[in-house]
């Protein structure tokens, strides 16, 4: 049953605050996920299987569009999939916090999983529609990777600068670790658009389906994209001019 107390079994406070970010979230795709939690943790699943899950799941719904088994008029059942995936997506994170899992191996592939999913979904959507659809739902994923490879490569060097620092005691030397009001409210503002994404693949996604707006939410949700990862790509690099500005041997 889904008793309070075992709901706060998987469910801990970082997480709660993390969810009330996003309301979309906290109040309609957190509660879907715990709906199959009694049934999983009686079956003792190991988070990483409904990982595995949803990205064997998602190949093979990607494999369906590229063959065109979806008709126009049955698009919505390609949503409904998808959204199902999405819940998933919260479904392993409870299940690691439940049977204590939580490791920075399974966090890794997860957002990993979490990505391919959507650039899949959006470049086998495009070859549906045909024409220039598929360019674009090319040129959108090029951005979006591009952007990711920026921001990760901003984490991997900043890692290695921590490391430089820690070695000649001079851990505190690179800039203030109180942001500023200016970065507060960028920081602000760039989760509620952020927050914006998971009601785009799923809520968005079903209306759109559902009413024949599919070429619609495929071109004016890839400007979005777009921007979202633009907007990525510039809050890394101004980051990388402010804490890179150092020398080392």
């Amino acid at each position: 049953m889904l008793s309070k107390s075992n709901i706060e079994k998987y469910y801990d406070e970082n997480t709660r605050e993390s969810d009330l970010r996003n309301p979309y979230v906290y109040y309609l795709i957190r509660p879907l996920s715990f709906l199959v939690m009694p049934l999983l943790v009686r079956m003792k699943t190991h988070p990483n299987i409904i990982t595995i899950l949803r990205l064997l799941i998602g190949l093979g719904l990607f494999f369906l569009i590229l063959r065109r088994y979806f008709e126009d008029t049955h698009f919505f059942i390609v949503a409904i999939i998808y959204t199902f995936l999405v819940v998933l997506d919260y479904v392993d994170g409870n299940l690691a916090r439940y049977f204590k899992l939580k490791s920075f191996y399974g966090k890794m592939f997860d957002g990993w999983i979490d990505t391919s999913l959507e650039i899949g979904l959006f470049i086998s959507i495009g070859y549906f529609l045909g024409g220039q659809s598929l360019f674009w739902g090319l040129f959108v994923s090029f951005i979006n990777l591009f952007c990711i490879w920026t921001s990760q490569r901003y984490m991997y060097v900043e890692n290695i600068k921590l490391q430089y620092q820690k070695s000649n005691n001079d851990i505190n030397s690179s800039f203030s670790q109180n942001p500023k009001t200016s970065q507060k409210i960028i920081k602000f503002f760039f989760i509620r658009i952020e927050n914006f994404k998971i009601v785009y693949f799923t809520l968005l996604f079903i209306l759109c389906s559902v009413y024949g707006f599919i070429n619609e939410w495929h071109r004016y949700g890839g400007f979005y994209l777009i921007f979202f990862s633009l907007l990525d790509f510039t809050i890394t690099i101004i980051k990388s001019l402010k804490s890179f500005n150092i020398k080392y041997e």
